[in-house]
C-alpha cells in the first residue's frame, strides 16, 4: 500500500467514526427529548386531574353554602344582580380591564364576538362588592371611556 491509500483509508475511517458518533449522539438525544416529552405530558395530566378535583371541591363548598342552583350558575359562568364579587371571579375569572367611575367599579371581560362577528366586551358594574348590572360594551365606547379616565 502506498502512502496516499493509507491516508485515504485513515481519513475515511475517521469520517466514518465521526458520522457514527453523531448518529449515536442524535439517537441518545432523541430518546432524552422523548422521555422529557412523556414526563411533561404526565405532569400536565396530573395537574389537570388536580385542577378538576380542586374545582369539584370548590363547587361543592359553594353548593353547601349557597345551594345547588347558585353553584350551577357559577359553574356555567352565569351572572346575576347582587352576585357577590368573589362568585363573579369564580364564574368569569379576573377581568380583562378594570375602571372606576364615581362609586362604581366597572370590570370588562372579553373580547367576545356576537352573532354578527362584531367584537365587544362584557361590562360588569360593581357596587358594594356585588354585581349591580352588566351588558355589552363595544370597543369604541371602551376606548372613549378610557380616554375620559386618563384625561
Amino acid at each position: 500500500m502506498d502512502l496516499n491509500t493509507i491516508i485515504f483509508l485513515a481519513v475515511t475511517i475517521v469520517l466514518f467514526l465521526y458520522v457514527l458518533w453523531r448518529i449515536i449522539r442524535f439517537l441518545t438525544h432523541s430518546k432524552a427529548i422523548h422521555k422529557n416529552q412523556i414526563e411533561s405530558y404526565d405532569a400536565y395530566l396530573s395537574a389537570k386531574n388536580n385542577f378538576t378535583k380542586s374545582e369539584q371541591v370548590l363547587f361543592s363548598h359553594i353548593e353547601s353554602i349557597f345551594g345547588q342552583e347558585v353553584a350551577e350558575h357559577v359553574k356555567s359562568g352565569t351572572i346575576w344582580e347582587n352576585m357577590p364579587v368573589y362568585l363573579l371571579k369564580i364564574a368569569l375569572g379576573e377581568p380583562h380591564k378594570k375602571a372606576q367611575i364615581n362609586e362604581s367599579n366597572i370590570w370588562y371581560y372579553g373580547p367576545y364576538k356576537d352573532e354578527k362577528q362584531e367584537e365587544y366586551f362584557l361590562q360588569v358594574v360593581i357596587e358594594n362588592n356585588a354585581v349591580k348590572s352588566w351588558g355589552k360594551e363595544n370597543q369604541d365606547a371602551i376606548i372613549f371611556e378610557k380616554n375620559l379616565l386618563t384625561n
